[in-house]
Parts: C-alpha cells; structure tokens; sequence
C-alpha cells in the first residue's frame, strides 16, 4: 500500500525509528558560501572562523541563512590551525616560526577589532587556561594562557616522536604519534608523562574523544578503542570507508566523518561493536574540514567554499 502523502510518510518513518530505539535526524544545507576555498574551520560564540592556505575569513552567525563577514586576515605562511581564546582573539598556527598575519582592512564590514597571533605548530587546542600546541616533529608543547597576554611556555613531552594529532580531557590528553595511540598524563603540567599506549593503529592522523572511546582515523579506516580499561586501550570496531578520512568530530552518539571525495558520513555509536550508518551528504569534492555545535554543522568543503547544515 502507497503513502498518498508525505507527511504520512515521513511518520511512518519516524514511529519506524522509534521502533528500533533509534533518534533520526534530518541533513538540510541552510547556506553554502562558495566565494572563498576553505580547507579549516572552527566556530565559537556565534562565529565561524574559516581559513585557507594562507587565507583566515571571519563571519557572523547570527543570521544563518546570510552569515556575514566580520573581517579576514592573510598570512605569509600556511596555516595549519587556530586556537579561539575568546571570541576575537585568536592564535594561528603555523610551521613557520617568524609567520606573521595582517588584518586585510578593505575585508572589514562590521569595525570589530579582533586580536591574532601565531605560533609554531601543526595542531593547537585549549582547555581552561591551558594551551596545547604539537608537531610531527618536536612533539607537544604546553602553555599557560591565564597569566599575562602571551602563551607561557610549561612544558615539552616528544620521547623521540612528534604528534599527529591530540585532544585533551584533563588530566589526559589522547594523542597520535607516528606508531600509534598515546595517552598522556598531564596531572604535573611541567612533567607530562606517557601512561598507556596501543600501537595496532599505523596510519592515524586524526583523532576525538567520545565518551570512553577514542575514535581514530587510520586512512580510510575509522577505528574504535576502547579506554574503559584505563591500562590497557582495546580495538572493539574497524568501519571501512572507500575514502580517505579527513576530519572525524562527536556528539552525542553521533559520529561525523569526513570523507576526501564523498562527503559527509553520520555514524551511530549507541552500541560500538555493531555501528551503523544512520545519515550522509554528498558534498562534491569532499569534506576537509567540520565543526560541530549542536544542531547545526560547518563543512570546509575546498572549492566549493563552505557551508551550514542543520542537523535536526
């Protein structure tokens, strides 16, 4: 029998979720913004900051069918990454030491003042008053930022390999390093220490945290580990893609993964040893790059600039 309507049928669908304990939400693309390539993005406090190369764009969300750009900024190196300390003051991470940025002025439509500095690294996050920087090559660096107006230098943690990519839940940080998974303890700042480690992934490059599992991107694998044992970190789920990975991001159970070629992959993690795909979006040209804020997502989709998708 035909639903004769699509309101009847999309209850039926919905009370078919239901059904199976499930939470369904829908993707729509609410704005695509296609004048500026954007390979990085991050959002904070009603704005998005979304970069290039050696391009960093500011908007204003307020308004999420017409985000508006704040100001812009060039950089005489690429940028890798960037770290929001509060709303308009920002650090850019960069390879080069001696990197500098400018305000390009004739960008400037709203006269905010937005205050931006560099550092040496390839990846930058913060928590609280502390900031983390790492290389491949020099390893990670801790900084203080609540004392004075620049980043306090604590410590240094390398034992002869670099990061690949980190997050921090103090008193940990969950790291990549060129052999696997390293979990560091940072109780001592000014003493960090390796704890566990599991070298059964080889290719990872990215890496977030959700709940107690460790979601890796090993090439065009998405591995699951389990941290519950806080001694001994266990594989529990390897799901294949046809594409590489580019960014993975949490919520919730959800899992949002980016794909080179593909797009944008939802993944749920209810139960990790039986994930499913519950959602997608095709995105010619691939995703580089996501940020995720409750309902709504950012996509750094390269040449097609990038976009806003309500996820409800």
């Amino acid at each position: 029998m035909r639903c004769k309507s699509p309101l009847i049928s999309l209850i039926v669908l919905s009370l078919f979720w239901q059904a199976l304990g499930a939470e369904y939400k829908f993707l729509n693309v609410i704005a695509t913004i296609p004048e500026f390539q954007a390979t990085g993005v991050r959002t904070y406090d009603q704005y998005a900051y979304v970069w290039s190369d050696k391009e960093l764009r500011i908007y204003t969300l307020s308004n999420l069918w017409q985000p508006r750009l704040t100001t812009a900024f060039v950089s005489g190196q690429p940028i890798s990454d960037i770290a929001v300390l509060e709303p308009r003051h920002l650090i850019v991470c960069s390879p080069e030491i001696s990197n500098t940025v400018t305000e390009i002025d004739s960008l400037n439509e709203l006269g905010e003042i937005f205050r931006v500095e560099t550092l040496s690294c390839e990846h930058i996050d913060r928590e609280g008053a502390l900031l983390y920087a790492s290389d491949s090559q020099k390893g990670l660096e801790i900084y203080d930022i609540g004392k004075g107006k620049l980043p306090q230098l604590l410590s240094v943690f390398s034992q002869k390999w670099g990061i690949l990519d980190f997050q921090a839940r103090y008193p940990f940080i969950h790291a990549l390093n060129t052999y696997g998974y390293v979990k560091i303890d940072i109780t001592d700042t000014q003493n960090p220490t390796s704890q566990v480690v599991n070298y059964e992934v080889t290719r990872g490059t990215k890496l977030c945290l959700l709940r107690n599992y460790v979601l890796i991107a090993d090439g065009s694998t998405l591995v699951i580990m389990d941290l519950s044992d806080s001694g001994k970190p266990v594989i529990v789920k390897r799901f294949p893609f046809a594409y590489k990975i580019n960014a993975v991001q949490a919520q919730g159970n959800d899992i949002f993964v980016a794909l080179e070629k593909n797009g944008l992959r939802i993944l749920d993690l209810s139960n990790p040893r039986k994930i499913y795909e519950k959602n997608s979006l095709a995105v010619p040209g691939g995703v580089f790059s996501l940020a995720v804020e409750n309902d709504r997502l950012i996509l750094a989709a390269g040449r097609k600039g990038w976009l806003i998708v309500s996820y409800r």
